[in-house]
C-alpha cells in the first residue's frame, strides 16, 4: 500500500533518522549537511512536470528530497508524500490517494468519492488519473506528489496511472519519483519538452566541500589531508562516509593532487614556450615523425625510431602526460596527441623534405597494415602516393575488417582508392559493391553484384532476371546474398527481396557478427514492410552481436544501434506513436552517445522520429530536429527514414502556409525515387501532393494531375502484380473519394461501403484510416443520418486516442472537426477518457484557429517598421528556412539570427515563427528569387 502524508516538514535540513509511521515521511536529523548547490539548481526547475531522483541504496535520495520538500513549503507548495512498500497492492492506491488529497483539501477528492460510490469498485487507473488531474487543476495551488522507493511498485495499473498523470499533468501538478532504478515509464516526451528534471548518483555524490563539512561536524580534529583521503575512498557516497567515519581508527595516507592544464590555448602557448623549444633535436625529430598518425603505442614508436630512441621518447611522453592522452579503446597502451599539439607537429613535419615525408608515411602505413589496421594503413599509403601497396592491404584485410563490424571504415578506405585500381581485382568486387551501396551508387552496385556472380558462377543458380539468390554454401556466397538483399531493400524492390528471402532465412549457420547482425536488421526491415511488425521485432529484439574481441557491434547498418532505430520503425508502421516516440528517442540518444551525432543509426532514428513529432504535435521539437539532422538525413538515411523526414518537413511547411515550398520538398524526393522505380514511395508522395491542394480548397491543373498520375500508378502496379499494389491502391481509392467530396459529388452506398472496408484494413496507415472514416461520416451527416455519422466520428476519436495521434485529427477539414465537436458534446459523458482526449484535441484546434484569426486581424505595419536586415531575415523566414540556413545565407552566426528574431517578434507583436510568417505575407515581404533559393539549397 502507498503510505501518504501531507504534513509540513520542519525547515531545518537534517539527515533521515528512524523509520517513520507509514502515514508520514521520514524526519530530518538536526546535524545534516545541507546540499545547498544541488538544491539551488533544483529550485530553478521546481515548476517542471516531473522530477526523477535515481541512486543506489544509501546514496541520500530521500534525505535530499526532504530538504527540497522543506524549501517548497516555504514557497506555497502543497506536498503529498508516498512511500511504496514491496508488498503493495494496486487496490490500496485509491485509499492512499483519498488520504493524501483529503488532507490538503476535501475538494480535490470530491469527484473521486462520487466515482467510487457510483461504481463501488476499484476504478481503472486512467479514469482515476483523469479525475485527479481535473481536481488538481481546479485546486489551483502548486501540488507536488512524491513517490519514494518507486522501485517497489510492481503493478502495471499503478505505472499506467502515473504515466497518465505525467502525460496530461496541468501546470500546477508536479511529480517526484525517487527510485533505485529507472521507472518503467515513457519519459522521452517530457525530456524533449524540457519538462523533466533528472538527478542521479552524480548529483547525489558529496562534493569535497560537502565532505569537509560532514567531517567537521563529526570529526573536528581530522586533518585536511585525511579529509581528502576520506573523500577519495568513499567517492562522495553518503552512507559510505557515515560507515567510514564510524570505523576510522588511524590517520589516512596523504593524497597528492596534480592540476592539469585545462585551457587549450594556454596549453599550446605553454608547450611552445616551455617544452617544444627545449626538446633535444632527436626527440623533436621523433615527435615529428609520429605526427601523421592518429594514434600510436610503444611498439609503433620503437619500430619507427629504434629501441633506444623509441623507449626514451615514450618514457618522456608517459612521464609528462601533458600532451598525450590515452585512447578510448579496450586495448591498453594506445595514445593520441592532443589535437592542437598534433596540429603544431604536422605543420613542422610538412616543412621537412618531401622524400622524408614520403618514406615516413610508407613505413607508418606498412606497420599499420601488418597489424590489420586497414584504415590507417590506406590513408598513410595513399598520402604517400603508394596506391598499389594500399590496395594490397585492402585485399589482404578487407574480409577481416568487414567481419569485425568495421564496414564504415572499410567503405571509407575503399572510397579513397581510384576505381580503376579496384576493378582490376575480382577479389575486391564484394567490398567495392558495399562501398557503392553505402554511397547510393545503386546502378554501379548492381554491376558489381553481376561481376561477383560471374566470379562465383560455379556456385550459383540463375532463375529470373539473370540474377538469383546465392546457395548458402560458403561465407562469400552468404555475404554476396546479403549485399543483394540490402540493395533490394534500399531500392524498395521487395519482389526481389522476396526471391532472396529463403536464403536469408537459412543463413543461421554463419557465425560472424556482421552476417548475423546484417541478417537481423535486414529481416526486421523486410517484415516490417510486409505488415508483420511482430515478426520483425522477433529479429530486432534478438541477442546483440559482438565482435571477436567481445565488444558490442554498434557501428554500420548491421550494428545494435541500427536495430533499435528499426525497432522504432516497426512501431511507426503500426501507428503506435507513443511507443515509436519512446523507442526512437532512445535510439537517437544512444547512437549519439556511442557513435556521434551524425552516425548512420542516429540519422535514421532522427528521420523516423520526424514523422512521430509531427503527429504528436511537437512542432518546435520537429523544427529543431530538422535543423540538426535535415541535411544528414538526405545523405545517409534509409529510404523509410528519408521519406518520414520529407513528409514531416512538407506538412510543417504547409502549416506555415508555405504550400509552394511544401510541394517542392515532395517533388524533389519524388524525382529521386521515380528514377529508381520505387512505386510505393512515389505513390505516397503523389498522395501527399494531392493533400496539399485540398488544404487550399482548390485544385490546380497540376495538382489534379497528381490524382490522375496516382490512379494510373495504382493500375500499373496492379497489372504488374507489384508487391505494393494493394497499398498503392489504398492511396488512389482514398484520393478519388476525397476528390468526389471536394467536388460535392454524392457518394453512392457502394462507395461508402468501400471506404468503410478500406478504413478497417490492417494494411492501411493509421493516418489514412482517420481520413477514410471521416469521409463516410460526413456523407452520412449530409444524408441526415446523424446517429450513424456520430458513430463513425467516435471511431475517429477512438483510433486517435489509442495511437496517441494529434495532427491526423487537427489536419481534418473544418466540417469533420465540427462533427467531432458535436460528438464530444453529446457522447463524452459516456466515455470519460475519450472525452478528455477529445477535449484536448478540440482545444488545440480552437487555439490554432484563434492564432490564425489574431494574425489576420493584426494591423499592417509601415514599411519602415523593420530594418533592412530584419526584412531580409523575415523574407527567408517566410520560406521556412531554419535559423542555421538563414545564418549561412546572410553570412552571420545563428545566435545573431536569434537576436534579430526576438526583435522581429516584438515589433510584429507575435510569439512564434508561424505567426511571424503569416504577418510577413500580410506585409507583402518579397520571397527570394529562384536563383537565390537554389543557392540556399
Amino acid at each position: 500500500m502507498f503510505t501518504i502524508s501531507t504534513q509540513r516538514a520542519e525547515t531545518t535540513p537534517t539527515m533521515a533518522s528512524s523509520p517513520p509511521p507509514r502515514n508520514q515521511p521520514p524526519r530530518l536529523a538536526h546535524d545534516l549537511v545541507e546540499r545547498a548547490d544541488v538544491l539551488h539548481a533544483w529550485q530553478a526547475n521546481r515548476h517542471k512536470s516531473c522530477h526523477v531522483l535515481l541512486g543506489p541504496a544509501g546514496s541520500g535520495k530521500t534525505t535530499l528530497a526532504l530538504q527540497w520538500r522543506s524549501r517548497l513549503f516555504s514557497q506555497g507548495f502543497d506536498v503529498a508524500w508516498m512511500s511504496a512498500q514491496p508488498d503493495d497492492e494496486p487496490e490500496a492506491l485509491m485509499d492512499a490517494l483519498f488520504a493524501a488529497f483529503d488532507a490538503i483539501t476535501p475538494e480535490i477528492c470530491q469527484e473521486l468519492h462520487l466515482l467510487y460510490n457510483r461504481d463501488g469498485q476499484f476504478l481503472l487507473s486512467s479514469t482515476l488519473a483523469i479525475s485527479l488531474i481535473r481536481s488538481i487543476e481546479r485546486h489551483g495551488r502548486d501540488t507536488l506528489m512524491v513517490i519514494d522507493d518507486y522501485q517497489n511498485i510492481r503493478a502495471h495499473q499503478a505505472h499506467a496511472m502515473v504515466q497518465t498523470l505525467l502525460d496530461y499533468a496541468p501546470p500546477n501538478l508536479h511529480l517526484l519519483l525517487i527510485s533505485r532504478q529507472v521507472p518503467p515509464l515513457q519519459l522521452e516526451r517530457l525530456r524533449a519538452a524540457s519538462q523533466l528534471h533528472e538527478l542521479d548518483v552524480q548529483d547525489l555524490r558529496f562534493s569535497l566541500q560537502d565532505t569537509q563539512e560532514f567531517a567537521r561536524q563529526r570529526l573536528p580534529a581530522l586533518a585536511p589531508e585525511a579529509v581528502h583521503r576520506l573523500h577519495q575512498l568513499t567517492d562522495g557516497w553518503a552512507a559510505g562516509l557515515q560507515l567510514f567515519v564510524l570505523g576510522m581508527q588511524a590517520q589516512p595516507k596523504r593524497t597528492h593532487w596534480h592540476e592539469p592544464v585545462k585551457n587549450a590555448h594556454d596549453f599550446v602557448a605553454y608547450f611552445n614556450r616551455e617544452v617544444l623549444h627545449h626538446l633535444a633535436p632527436e626527440r623533436l625529430h621523433g615527435l615529428l615523425r609520429l605526427s601523421p598518425v592518429h594514434h600510436f603505442n610503444e611498439a609503433l614508436v620503437v619500430a619507427m625510431l629504434g629501441p633506444s630512441a623509441g623507449q626514451d621518447l615514450m618514457g618522456l611522453l608517459e612521464a609528462q602526460r601533458m600532451f598525450i592522452m590515452p585512447m578510448d579503446e579496450p586495448r591498453a597502451g594506445w595514445w593520441r596527441f592532443h589535437p592542437l599539439f598534433r596540429e603544431l607537429l604536422l605543420e613542422r613535419f610538412e616543412q621537412a623534405p618531401k622524400e622524408l615525408q614520403r618514406t615516413t608515411r610508407i613505413r607508418l602505413g606498412n606497420w599499420f597494415g601488418e597489424k590489420g589496421m586497414l584504415r590507417d594503413a590506406v590513408q598513410l599509403l595513399v598520402a604517400a602516393g603508394e596506391i598499389d601497396q594500399a590496395t594490397d592491404w585492402i585485399e589482404r584485410h578487407a574480409r577481416e575488417l568487414f567481419l569485425n563490424g568495421e564496414l564504415q571504415r572499410l567503405v571509407r578506405a575503399v572510397a579513397e582508392i581510384p576505381r580503376s585500381y579496384l576493378k582490376k581485382r575480382d577479389s575486391l568486387t564484394l567490398w567495392l559493391g558495399w562501398s557503392q551501396l553505402c554511397y547510393r551508387q545503386f546502378d554501379a552496385c548492381q554491376e558489381s553484384i553481376d561481376r561477383l556472380e560471374h566470379h562465383l558462377q560455379h556456385q550459383l543458380q540463375h532463375p529470373q532476371r539473370g540474377r538469383s539468390a546465392l546457395p548458402q554454401t560458403s561465407p562469400e556466397q552468404a555475404h554476396a546474398c546479403m549485399l543483394q538483399f540490402s540493395l533490394a531493400l534500399q531500392t524498395d524492390d521487395f519482389s526481389r527481396a522476396q526471391q532472396l528471402l529463403p536464403h536469408m532465412l537459412h543463413m543461421r549457420s554463419q557465425s560472424d557478427a556482421v552476417l548475423q547482425g546484417g541478417r537481423r536488421n535486414l529481416l526486421g526491415w523486410y517484415f516490417s514492410h510486409q505488415g508483420t511488425p511482430a515478426q520483425a521485432r522477433e529479429y530486432l529484439l534478438g541477442p546483440g552481436q559482438y565482435r571477436e574481441d567481445g565488444s558490442p557491434l554498434q557501428d554500420s547498418s548491421f550494428g545494435n544501434m541500427m536495430s533499435l532505430a528499426l525497432l522504432g520503425m516497426t512501431h511507426l508502421h503500426e501507428g503506435h506513436y507513443r511507443q515509436a516516440e519512446a523507442t526512437l528517442r532512445a535510439a537517437l540518444s544512444k547512437a549519439e552517445a556511442a557513435l556521434g551525432s551524425h552516425c548512420e543509426a542516429a540519422c535514421n532514428a532522427a528521420g523516423l522520429l520526424c514523422e512521430v513529432l509531427y503527429e504528436i504535435n511537437d512542432l518546435q521539437g520537429l523544427r529543431e530536429l530538422l535543423e540538426r539532422y535535415g541535411d544528414a538525413i538526405d545523405k545517409v538515411a534509409l529510404p523509410d527514414a528519408r521519406l518520414s523526414a520529407t513528409l514531416a518537413r512538407s506538412r510543417l511547411l504547409a502549416l506555415d502556409h508555405n504550400l509552394a515550398e511544401a510541394q517542392e520538398v515532395l517533388v524533389r524526393l519524388e524525382n529521386a525515387v521515380s528514377s529508381r522505380k520505387m512505386l510505393r514511395i512515389t505513390a505516397i508522395l503523389l498522395y501527399e501532393q494531392f493533400q496539399l491542394s485540398l488544404r487550399e480548397h482548390a485544385l490546380s491543373e497540376q495538382n489534379h494531375g497528381c490524382l490522375v498520375t496516382l490512379v494510373a500508378l495504382a493500375q500499373r502496379a496492379a497489372d504488374k502484380q507489384h508487391h505494393a499494389a494493394e497499398k498503392i491502391s489504398h492511396y488512389a481509392t482514398l484520393a478519388q473519394a476525397q476528390w468526389q467530396a471536394h467536388q460535392h459529388q454524392r457518394h453512392d452506398p457502394a462507395a461508402l461501403r468501400q471506404l468503410q472496408a478500406l478504413a478497417a484494413s490492417p494494411q492501411l496507415a493509421r493516418r489514412l484510416q482517420i481520413s477514410a472514416i471521416a469521409l463516410p461520416a460526413l456523407a452520412l451527416q449530409r444524408a441526415g443520418q446523424d446517429s450513424a455519422a456520430e458513430d463513425l466520428a467516435l471511431q475517429i476519436l477512438e483510433q486517435a486516442q489509442a495511437s496517441d495521434m494529434v495532427r491526423s485529427v487537427l489536419d481534418l477539414d473544418e466540417a469533420s472537426l465540427q462533427l467531432l465537436r458535436q460528438v464530444h458534446a453529446s457522447r463524452s459523458k459516456n466515455h470519460p477518457i475519450l472525452g478528455f482526449y477529445a477535449a484536448r484535441l478540440l482545444k488545440l484546434a480552437d487555439e490554432e484557429q484563434a492564432s490564425l484569426t489574431h494574425s489576420a486581424a493584426a494591423p499592417r505595419l509601415p514599411a519602415d517598421a523593420l530594418s533592412e536586415r530584419e526584412l531580409q531575415i523575415l523574407s527567408l523566414l517566410a520560406n521556412a528556412l531554419p535559423n542555421k540556413r538563414i545564418a549561412q545565407a546572410l553570412g552571420v552566426s545563428p545566435e545573431t539570427i536569434k537576436w534579430h528574431l526576438k526583435n522581429i517578434y516584438t515589433k510584429l507583436s507575435v510569439f512564434s515563427r508561424n505567426e511571424a510568417i503569416v504577418v510577413a505575407r500580410e506585409l507583402g515581404v518579397g520571397l527570394p528569387s529562384a536563383e537565390h533559393k537554389l543557392a540556399l539549397r
